[in-house]
């Protein structure tokens, strides 16, 4: 075990401190998640007098239009686990919005995955705020799809875009349900104009299952919420939609897209809440379960089943295999993997339930 430093110095990264670097991100992050680690010329390390790296944060500046200031994005930033309590991350994360002022940015951005509290409180508590879809708008215009691109936010599904200064519009969860149920309407409409046997009459009942499936999922989430005192807002993956629609496009696949709910509040640990986000999330799988389930039923039982059941049946296997079952990366925002982390028993019961409809 490395031993606390006596002094800690933020400075630019050197050749030298590569190998130490690469052993960090290997330790710290999933190996797809490290794929996208590249080094550029903006890397400060937290080092001791020893020469020792205990952190880093990795920085890049672009322009979005021509005519406009710089941006400032804070790519990585990572201390070493052993290292904790140092207050490290704090230290580079003060050197990183330093930096972006020397260099006449005006506004900051980071992509934060929904459940990493530790660096959300890192931003949160220097000005930074999760930027709604529609304080996006608001903010970059159509632009926002290329800058999607330099940001890789349109694979981090269950990440969000933090940026300072914050939008000073409240969004509203409401808007952000509807949208959410818009563009997984557009993606399912994408996919009946792909396959011919489904058609525009598909098309129409599968809007009615998909406003059943997410709205019990969305009820009974707030039914739990409320029930063990829990404030919570719901916040839109707005991000995903594109690998969405890019899939039901080639290949008339769904890929749902549910959202999630999330602690109202910006200092919330995702340790100290996990059992109550884990009940949450067990009350949502089992509404999808039972009316998958229900769906599969009738189907049996009926010579000519009528289309609603079908298209639950249908849409409710997909849900299930991302929301019950996946709860590895890159599917960590999912509920799947929240009940993998709070009760791993429960996590086999509710994948097993899921797994036997997809078969049936």
């Amino acid at each position: 075990m490395q031993q606390p430093p006596n002094q800690v110095t933020i400075r630019l990264m050197k050749e030298d401190d590569k190998d130490q670097v690469r052993t960090m991100v290997r330790r710290s992050f999933h190996p797809l998640k490290r794929l996208s680690f590249t080094f550029h010329d903006h890397i400060f390390v937290a080092a001791g007098n020893d020469g020792i790296v205990f952190g880093l944060v990795v920085l890049q500046i672009f322009t979005i239009t021509p005519n406009r200031p710089k941006t400032g994005k804070v790519s990585w930033i990572l201390t070493d686990p052993q290292m904790r309590g140092l207050k490290l991350g704090q230290q580079l994360i003060e050197k990183a919005i330093e930096f972006f002022k020397e260099q006449g940015c005006d506004q900051y951005l980071a992509v934060v995955e929904g459940h990493n509290t530790s660096s959300a409180k890192l931003f949160s508590t220097r000005g930074f705020g999760i930027l709604s879809p529609g304080a996006q708008l608001r903010r970059f215009g159509l632009r926002i799809f290329p800058l999607w691109i330099k940001l890789l936010l349109y694979l981090d599904v269950g990440f969000f875009l933090w940026g300072y200064p914050q939008d000073p519009k409240p969004d509203s969860p409401k808007l952000q349900w509807a949208a959410t149920y818009a563009l997984s309407a557009l993606t399912l409409l994408i996919i009946a104009l792909r396959i011919p046997r489904f058609g525009i009459e598909w098309w129409f009942f599968s809007l009615a299952a998909l406003a059943i499936h997410f709205g019990a999922r969305h009820v009974t989430m707030l039914f739990v919420a409320k029930k063990i005192d829990m404030r919570v807002r719901f916040r839109m993956w707005e991000s995903g939609f594109a690998l969405s629609i890019f899939i039901a496009t080639l290949f008339a696949g769904y890929y749902p897209i549910p959202g999630n709910l999330y602690p109202d509040r910006s200092d919330w640990r995702h340790r100290d809440t996990l059992p109550q986000l884990g009940r949450i999330a067990l009350g949502a799988t089992i509404s999808v379960l039972v009316l998958t389930w229900g769906s599969w039923f009738i189907t049996l039982m009926t010579p000519q089943p009528p289309l609603l059941p079908q298209t639950l049946l249908w849409l409710g296997r997909y849900l299930l295999l991302f929301d019950a079952v996946f709860f590895f990366f890159p599917f960590i925002g999912y509920n799947a993997r929240r009940l993998w982390d709070w009760n791993k028993c429960i996590w086999l019961l509710i994948a097993v339930a899921a797994i036997l409809v997809m078969l049936v």
